[in-house]
C-alpha cells in the first residue's frame, strides 16, 4: 500500500489530537504529505445561541475560520520535529462527513485518519458519528481511533485481520501483509462463526450441535490453508464462535493488537448507506486503531461482471 497523501480531519477535540499523532507517525514512516482539514459547519446550532437580530453570520463564520487556521498552525507547530510536508485547509459545509470525503476525492488522498468521537455528544448515537459516515462513504482506506487509544512507537507489531473468505477479506489480508512486512510484525488471522439463534441450552442460549462443530473444523482447516499460503510475515489462524464484532474486539484486547485491518463490503451508491456491517461495529468497539479497506471499484466491478 502506497501512502503519498494522508488526510487528517480535525475538530480540535482530544480524540482528534490522538488521531493527529497517528497521522503524523504514518506520514513520517511513509514519507507522505499530510493534509490537515477543519470543516466549519454552516448553520450549526451554536450560531442560534446569538440574538438573530444582531447576528452577523458572515462575521461569525470568518471568526471561526480564522480560529481554525490558527489552531491548525499551532497543532502542527507542536510537532515541528516531524520531517513531513503539511497542507492546511479550512472549508465550509452543511455536514462534516461529505466535505471530508469530497476533499479526499478531489485531492487524491490515499488514507483518511480520524477520531471516532468529537463534539456531537449524544447526537452521535442518534445520527451516527462523522467517523462512521466517512467509513461508509469514503473510497479510500479509513483509519479510526478512539480517544483512549495509545499511539505507541512507529510499528504495528501485531495486526488482526478478520477473515470471512470473501474477496474483501482477501484484499485486506494482502494490505495487512504489506504493512506487517514493512513494520516487522505478525498477523493474527481471525474467522468468527456466529452460532445460530435456537432454543435450548442454559437460559435459552444456543448449544453447539454436530453441524456447528463440523463447520468449525472445516473453517479451521480452510483458515489454516489461507494462513500457510499467505507466507511472508508470521501468520497465525484463529477460529472463534460468537457475535463477530464482540469476539473481534475481545480477541484484539487479549492479543494486545496494535491494529485491526478489515475489509468492508460494498463499493458505491446506496449500498454504502445500507451496510450496517461488522466493520462499523468493530470501529465502535475496537481497543486499537482500525483500518477499514474497500477494494478498488474496478476490481469489484470486474468480479461482478464475471459473476454475471
Amino acid at each position: 500500500m502506497q501512502l503519498k497523501k494522508i488526510l487528517m480531519p480535525t475538530d480540535f477535540s482530544a480524540c482528534a489530537n490522538v488521531a493527529l499523532a497517528q497521522a503524523v507517525q504514518l506520514a513520517v514512516n511513509y514519507g507522505a504529505e499530510l493534509h490537515f482539514l477543519h470543516v466549519v459547519v454552516l448553520f450549526d446550532e451554536g450560531l442560534y445561541a446569538h440574538d438573530p437580530d444582531t447576528l452577523n453570520v458572515e462575521h461569525v463564520y470568518q471568526r471561526l475560520e480564522d480560529s481554525a487556521s490558527l489552531q491548525l498552525k499551532e497543532a502542527m507547530a507542536a510537532r515541528q520535529g516531524a520531517p513531513i510536508e503539511v497542507v492546511q485547509h479550512t472549508c465550509r459545509a452543511f455536514e462534516p462527513a461529505p466535505a471530508i470525503v469530497d476533499y479526499a476525492d478531489e485531492h487524491g488522498v490515499d488514507m483518511i485518519v480520524l477520531g471516532t468521537h468529537g463534539r456531537r455528544g449524544l447526537r452521535r448515537f442518534l445520527l451516527g458519528s462523522v467517523a462512521e459516515e466517512v467509513v461508509r462513504t469514503a473510497s479510500c482506506p479509513v483509519m479510526t481511533l478512539h480517544q483512549d487509544v495509545a499511539v505507541g512507537d512507529d510499528s504495528f507489531g501485531r495486526i488482526v485481520v478478520p477473515f470471512d473468505f470473501s474477496p474483501d477479506s482477501e484484499y485486506a489480508l494482502g494490505v495487512a501483509r504489506e504493512m506487517a512486512e514493512r513494520h516487522g510484525g505478525r498477523i493474527e488471522l481471525v474467522h468468527v462463526i456466529q452460532p445460530p439463534i435456537v432454543a435450548g441450552g442454559v437460559y435459552g442460549m444456543p448449544m453447539p450441535g454436530p453441524t456447528m462443530i463440523d463447520g468449525s473444523l472445516q473453517a479451521q482447516k480452510a483458515l489454516a490453508a489461507v494462513a500457510e499460503s499467505a507466507g511472508g510475515p508470521t501468520v497465525e489462524a484463529h477460529v472463534l464462535e460468537g457475535p463477530p464484532a464482540w469476539e473481534l474486539a475481545d480477541f484484539s484486547i487479549q492479543s494486545k493488537a496494535d491494529l485491526i485491518v478489515i475489509g468492508s463490503h460494498g463499493t458505491s451508491g446506496i449500498r454504502r448507506f445500507l451496510l450496517g456491517s461488522v466493520s462499523e461495529k468493530v470501529v465502535r468497539s475496537a481497543p486499537c486503531p482500525v483500518l477499514v479497506l474497500r477494494r478498488p471499484e474496478d476490481e469489484a466491478e470486474a468480479e461482478s461482471a464475471a459473476a454475471g
